[in-house]
């Protein structure tokens, strides 16, 4: 068993893995031919800012601090998710360091909307307990890795358990058309009776399996299928040679009641901050 000490430096661990998702995804529109989603990113001392100019969302469009933040950081952060003319979510990490940037923010007009959570577990422990009791999976289940050629199919899974917009679903296809070449990205998704109910992904960067973009089809829900996918994946993080998995999720969501029963464990709650374009 592996222990962790719930200091600076593993929260900045955590929130580094998710930074790094959505970082990903960004690039990977920023590579296309002409740039046409216009996206872009700003690596600002220990912040990173997110831009798409042609989604309004605010994942797509944020202020992220996974390492030590000054003033400077923020500002130059902020201005460059404005300079699209795009509302900046800003995602604050309870580190020492953030704490100190609060100030700041208010004096830009930002105010505080709510919080998310970062967890984290042991891979082997929590694999334990995915395998210990619950549903039977459905005798047509079939859990397996992402191939080339199903990438249509996984696409229209993630945007319709998602339910995103329409305007935005071939600027995801782009995205998770290019993070799935990455050696990083292991994709899985579950079948049943042939049809694709649900995809999730898994990030492998050193020790941490990251958890991602998990969603099951609305006609496929309370099956268990989001059990199966984790458990496939934890297995797969601990093949790669992980001994921790992180995920994030809203507060007091079923998805935090989910992992907590697996045996996740709270790392941190952060803040979230909000501000309209233009004031």
């Amino acid at each position: 068993m592996h222990s962790v000490d719930l200091n600076d430096e593993f929260t900045r661990r955590i929130e580094g893995c998710e930074a790094q998702y959505f970082s990903d995804r960004i690039a990977a529109l920023a590579l296309e031919e002409g740039n046409p989603s216009g996206a872009g990113i700003l690596s600002c001392g220990g912040a990173l800012a997110l831009r798409v100019s042609t989604i309004h969302d605010p994942m797509h469009n944020r202020l992220m601090m996974p390492g030590v933040v000054s003033n400077d950081d923020v500002i130059a952060g902020v201005e460059f998710v404005h300079a699209a003319g795009k509302s900046c979510r800003i995602d604050v990490p309870p580190t020492s360091n953030t704490v100190e940037i609060l100030p700041i923010l208010s004096s830009l007009g930002f105010v505080h909307c709510g919080f998310y959570n970062g967890h984290f577990g042991v891979a082997e422990s929590v694999l334990e307990r995915l395998f210990d009791g619950g549903l039977r999976p459905p005798p047509s289940l079939s859990i397996r890795r992402y191939a080339t050629a199903e990438l249509r199919q996984y696409v229209e899974c993630f945007n319709d358990g998602h339910n995103i917009h329409p305007d935005h679903r071939q600027v995801i296809a782009s995205e998770f058309a290019a993070i799935l070449k990455s050696p990083f990205a292991r994709m899985w998704g579950a079948w049943i009776d042939g049809q694709l109910a649900g995809v999730a992904l898994l990030l492998v960067r050193g020790r941490i399996g990251h958890l991602a973009s998990a969603t099951t089809r609305l006609p496929f829900r309370r099956l268990g299928i989001h059990r199966y996918l984790l458990q496939s994946r934890i297995k797969d993080a601990l093949t790669a040679g992980c001994w921790f998995v992180s995920v994030h999720t809203a507060v007091a969501s079923a998805s935090q009641r989910n992992l907590v029963r697996f045996g996740f464990h709270l790392a941190y709650t952060k803040a979230i901050w909000t501000r309209a374009a233009s004031r």
